[in-house]
């Protein structure tokens, strides 16, 4: 669980689809995401695929599938 906190703080947050608003608070609060440089989230940017593993990983980490 990552929490029920899905408060977004990134400066763009205007820019996040509303159906994504939620997960992504959620996944920033729990620690798993920190968005980009100017505390941005950049939501029409691709993730590259080192940014994507760093999410997977914390995220398993968070469910303790993995330590």
């Amino acid at each position: 669980n990552i929490g029920d906190n899905t408060e977004i703080l990134f400066s763009d947050a205007d820019s996040i689809s509303e159906y994504a608003k939620s997960p992504i608070g959620a996944m920033y609060n729990g620690g798993i995401i920190s968005g980009m440089e100017n505390n941005r989230f950049c939501p029409q940017e691709k993730a590259t695929r080192a940014q994507a593993c760093e999410i997977i990983y914390k995220a398993l980490r968070k469910a303790e599938v993995i330590k």
